[in-house]
């Protein structure tokens, strides 16, 4: 039988170095650029509103061609991706929910507690890396 860390209660060493790990990978300096770009794409995504379905069209191939060499979003194209989550599935993102995106979307898990909006936050990090 096969145990996981899960399975048992850690103490001593083991204990130190989860938690100094966990803080590590939520160290403010890989969290606050991506909070700056929530936060410009909150702004970003205000224009986009009023426009057109075939305006947001015209957008989102400009966004296709202009990601296609880069894996790096930049707060337009994640403007972009909201608003489309939006006006197709009448659900529009939270900030957490952007901020879980730009973790997946850069190759880290993101922990998100019931009822945050996990489903729309892969859904957001799948429609940017597609």
């Amino acid at each position: 039988m096969r145990l996981s860390l899960d399975d048992c209660e850690l103490k001593g060493l083991d204990l130190l170095t989860k938690r100094v790990a966990g803080k590590w990978k939520r160290r403010k300096s890989v969290l606050k650029p991506w909070m700056k770009m929530v936060k410009a794409a909150d702004e970003a995504r205000l224009p986009l509103e009023g426009l057109s379905d075939k305006e947001v069209n015209r957008l989102i191939v400009e966004t296709r061609l202009s990601v296609t060499g880069s894996a790096v979003p930049t707060p337009e194209s994640l403007a972009v991706i909201c608003e489309i989550a939006n006006r197709e599935l009448g659900l529009r993102p939270y900030q957490v929910q952007m901020l879980s995106a730009l973790a997946l979307i850069h190759g880290y898990l993101a922990e998100i507690d019931t009822g945050e909006g996990k489903t729309l936050s892969i859904a957001l990090a799948a429609a940017f890396k597609a």
